[in-house]
């Protein structure tokens, strides 16, 4: 296993600002950020470095150890936030500085005192000089010397992270270099079918909430995974709706964002439900990701509910290609996220699988092949002309691209572009997974129209 990497936790009570704090931290805007309490559900990770210590830094839901019953699903983020401040290296614990000291933040500092080696406190949001002050009612809750910040002016970040970092290493390997050639696994689907069941039970740990209430997840969550010698960043994303049915704020922002993590992903894994299969919704997820280009895995959750036989899998895969043909170059798993049936199959081909997005012919083999395929099965002539192939290589990677120059595009029709891609795939061991583009172009023309242009899923 690969070197654990330093964890700071953020926690605190709802709307102290911890994901402003995040952003600031982190130089960007990647946490969701809004005045309603509970947005952030989960434990979301992001890599992060200040001067040279380098670490993952974690947001919290918004903790409420009280018996409050207007936001949903409490104990379970409280159940999360317990397991993340016992897995921390550090915690940092906002408190909201111009409010002064809330009930709720000396229940929380009670939880805490058993970690309070491993704790600061910022006084968040005093954001003039003069309000400095206030922070000191904040010595009574037992945990050592406040910080007053401001995550909006950035005002005291410096001093609290040098306290916070001081013994800390410098890392060996940079967390935002090692991030940032992860692996970057979507898992997308429509609300309820599963999705943030499949990561925790992927990394064997609860990160992310699971509740039967569809819409759960709200952002698109970032779960980094050392496995060997290989890293991975699961995106757990908000499920995928009908536009019509988008209408908060947060949920439309977190739409879009699950939609920028297939566009970023290496691999997207689609999840069906078993039970209600293969709806409108699903197609319209699965034609996302083909059109995004990306490799693609599809797995069927909730097996555990079904009458699991080998027939029965048969009919489902036969519905699925039936609807959506192109799928018959993809891998179908069925399994389940809470019995964790098949989770290992996912997880050993995963890799496999982007491994053969990656894969490079060379033009020699390209040239070879497909000249001999075009003159033992040649498309029918039209109009008396004949197609002829003049050279052909791999131009790209991640997806697999060809070019074929010939002597007129228009002769490739859809069937014979079809056929072309299905040979290719046989004959250079499948690009299981993985959408394969190709190209026709004339001896002396630019692609420039959909005619001289072939793209195969």
């Amino acid at each position: 296993m690969a070197k654990k990497t330093t964890e700071i936790l953020i926690i605190g009570r709802p709307n102290v600002g911890k994901s402003t704090i995040i952003n600031r931290l982190t130089r960007s805007n990647k946490a969701i950020t809004h005045d309603m309490p509970g947005v952030t559900r989960d434990l979301v990770s992001y890599p992060c470095i200040h001067g040279e210590k380098e670490f993952l830094i974690t947001d919290s839901g918004g903790i409420l150890l009280g018996k409050i019953n207007d936001i949903t699903m409490q104990s379970n983020i409280e159940a999360l936030v317990k397991k993340g401040i016992e897995r921390a290296d550090k915690i940092i614990f906002i408190v909201d500085g111009r409010e002064g000291l809330n009930p709720l933040d000396k229940v929380i500092a009670n939880y805490l005192r058993p970690y309070q080696e491993k704790v600061v406190v910022a006084a968040n949001k005093l954001d003039n000089p003069k309000t400095l002050f206030q922070s000191s009612s904040f010595y009574k809750l037992g945990l050592g010397e406040p910080f007053a910040v401001s995550a909006t002016q950035g005002h005291g970040f410096d001093d609290m992270m040098t306290h916070l970092l001081k013994d800390i290493q410098a890392a060996g390997k940079s967390v935002l270099t090692m991030h940032q050639r992860a692996f970057r696994i979507a898992i997308v689907g429509r609300p309820n079918v599963g999705k943030s069941s499949l990561v925790n039970a992927i990394i064997n740990d609860e990160r992310i909430l699971v509740d039967d209430v569809a819409g759960t997840t709200r952002d698109a969550i970032e779960v980094y995974f050392n496995h060997g010698e290989n890293q991975y960043v699961f995106v757990d994303t908000a499920g995928l709706r009908k536009k019509a049915r988008v209408t908060e704020s947060v949920e439309f922002y977190s739409t879009v964002r699950s939609q920028k993590s297939i566009d970023n992903a290496d691999l997207v894994v689609v999840i069906l439900d078993s039970i209600e299969f293969l709806n409108v919704q699903d197609k319209k997820i699965i034609n996302l990701v083909l059109d995004a280009k990306k490799p693609m895995i599809i797995f069927v959750n909730k097996w555990d509910l079904t009458v699991k036989s080998d027939q029965a899998r048969k009919d489902l895969e036969v519905i699925l290609i039936d609807e959506l043909p192109f799928l018959d170059n993809y891998p179908i798993i069925f399994g389940s996220a809470k019995t964790k049936h098949n989770i290992g199959k996912l997880f050993q081909m995963i890799p496999d699988v982007i491994m053969t997005a990656t894969k490079r012919i060379s033009t020699s083999e390209v040239n070879q092949f497909f000249k001999k395929l075009f003159d033992k099965t040649p498309p029918p002539a039209q109009g008396g002309k004949r197609l002829r192939i003049y050279y052909s290589t791999q131009v790209e990677s991640s997806p697999p691209t060809f070019i074929l120059f010939i002597n007129t595009p228009r002769l490739v029709t859809p069937d014979y572009k079809r056929y072309l891609e299905k040979k290719l795939r046989e004959y250079f061991g499948g690009f299981t997974g993985c959408p394969v583009q190709l190209f026709f172009k004339g001896k002396t023309q630019q692609i420039k129209t959909d005619e001289e242009v072939g793209i195969l899923g």
